[in-house]
């Protein structure tokens, strides 16, 4: 969740100087609940899916995976 953590502050990954697109952010957040709804901890992936939703209300995967 690091690397999370440093697209959403400087839109790098963690230890590298490249600017990434704003989709990476996106699909670090889609990766994190998809993760965290197999493991079953349904709070957090949700928690994930709105900030998604937040990010590109028409990312259509993010509704699969809230459903």
């Amino acid at each position: 969740m690091e690397n999370m953590a440093c697209l959403e502050a400087a839109n790098k990954f963690k230890g590298s100087d490249e600017p990434q697109t704003p989709i990476a952010l996106l699909w670090c957040y889609y990766y994190l609940a998809s993760h965290f709804n197999k493991t079953g901890d349904f709070e957090t992936a949700l928690s994930f899916i709105e900030k998604a939703l937040l990010h590109t209300p028409t990312f259509i995967e993010a509704y699969l995976i809230k459903g």
